[in-house]
């Protein structure tokens, strides 16, 4: 005892002091290790990588206050100034201010590593605005950078086709089309294109192959009508009630139905579709146009002739109305008015001739603002308020100062709004 005693003395390292030192050491590790993660989370946090990644995440979930700041955070990075103007102007377009979005989209343009995706940006910037030429050339630039840029080719299809270019259009839709084969949007224009342009065969065949990809449903309907109304073009009447059979019912297609009916020989089972029609809208111009026709063919004259007149109403340029009109009032000895009825068709075929080889020049002229000035003028006449607008915007993003397709298209929506 006396030896250990004497031993404990001379060393004055007691167990209870050597663990007190162990555990200060350890202690010391820990923080010197906490404060060497913190610095490493703080260093990765700060770069600028990461800073971008947060902002386009941040994009994604519309959260505009982080994009702000990983945007200000970059723009004081010294070489990532392109990134923050990027991440700026994506979340103004986002935002839906795409005229300030273009401001930050132009510096961000001048940076290899983010000229690709602002160019793009600039092109869907400039189409919201309605400035399809300017749209056109930022979409350009994008692919001239990448052909693969399939975003800015979508927004270079769109500029083309609202400026009536639709030859030019179709060129990039096929593109897209074969590049994302499960849009079915690129289809669906297709095949209006080709039915606009009476190449029904072809629509038909766009038509289906937009319906096999599967469209949005607010969509689907439309692509059925427009299938169905080539199919009716070309008297393939029992294809065209196969495709309406699992459609909602609406009354553009069940007067078509009716109509593919009418061609069928089942007649009362048409006069069912065409009152389905107009019960859902008593001023479906087909229903009225195509129940009048059947009672024509009837002798039952009276019927007609009030459909048909109903009918004009709403579309009081169409040539079919006006001409059926002429056949009725003849057979009801009513002269004048029957010979009235059939100038007036005439006079409105040449109009309808006149729209159509129009629309075909403009097809592969995408600069030519007083041709579409005129075919904006002639839809005004034959009743497409909706197609008279679309051609007074292309006016316009071809020529600002026109005043008379100013004017015009503030007329158009106006009417439209009345109807």
């Amino acid at each position: 005892m006396t030896t250990t005693s004497l031993s404990s003395a001379a060393n004055p390292q007691t167990p209870g002091r050597q663990n007190d030192r162990r555990r200060a050491a350890g202690v010391g590790l820990a923080l010197i290790a906490v404060a060497a993660m913190a610095a490493g989370w703080w260093w990765n946090f700060q770069r600028p990588e990461n800073s971008f990644r947060r902002g386009r995440r941040a994009l994604l979930a519309r959260d505009g206050r982080t994009v702000a700041r990983e945007s200000r955070r970059l723009l004081r990075t010294a070489g990532y100034e392109p990134q923050g103007y990027l991440l700026a102007g994506l979340w103004l377009l986002q935002d839906g201010h795409p005229a300030e979005a273009l401001h930050q989209l132009q510096h961000a343009a001048l940076a290899p590593a983010t000229a690709l995706e602002a160019f793009t940006a600039a092109a869907e910037s400039y189409y919201r605005l309605g400035h399809y030429v300017e749209s056109i050339k930022a979409a350009r630039s994008a692919l001239a950078a990448d052909e693969g840029a399939l975003d800015a080719r979508r927004w270079l299809a769109a500029a083309y086709y609202d400026l009536g270019a639709t030859a030019l259009a179709a060129e990039e839709l096929k593109r897209i089309s074969q590049a994302a084969s499960g849009d079915s949007r690129p289809e669906r224009l297709l095949g209006l294109i080709c039915k606009d342009n009476e190449r029904f065969e072809e629509a038909i065949e766009h038509y289906r192959e937009s319906l096999r990809r599967e469209p949005q449903p607010a969509d689907q309907t439309e692509v059925v009508l427009e299938l169905v109304t080539s199919l009716v073009k070309l008297s393939r009447f029992r294809e065209a009630l196969d495709a309406l059979r699992d459609c909602d019912p609406a009354p553009a297609l069940l007067a078509l139905a009716g109509e593919c009916e009418q061609s069928l020989g089942r007649t009362d089972v048409a006069l069912l579709r065409f009152g389905e029609a107009l019960e859902l809208d008593p001023q479906c111009v087909p229903g009225r146009l195509q129940r009048g026709t059947l009672f024509l063919t009837e002798g039952r004259l009276d019927e007609a002739a009030a459909d048909f007149e109903a009918a004009l109403k709403r579309a009081p340029h169409d040539s079919r109305i006006h001409y059926q009109l002429s056949q009725t009032y003849t057979r009801l000895g009513r002269g004048d008015e029957a010979a009235l009825h059939l100038r007036l068709m005439q006079e409105n075929q040449v109009v309808e001739v006149e729209f159509a080889d129009l629309n075909r020049l403009a097809a592969r002229n995408a600069d030519d603002a007083e041709l579409r000035f005129r075919i904006g003028s002639l839809a005004l006449r034959l009743d497409k308020p909706e197609l008279a607008r679309m051609w007074f915007r292309s006016v316009l993003a071809l020529d600002s100062n026109h005043a008379q397709a100013r004017a015009a298209l503030t007329a158009a929506e106006v009417s439209e709004f009345d109807r």
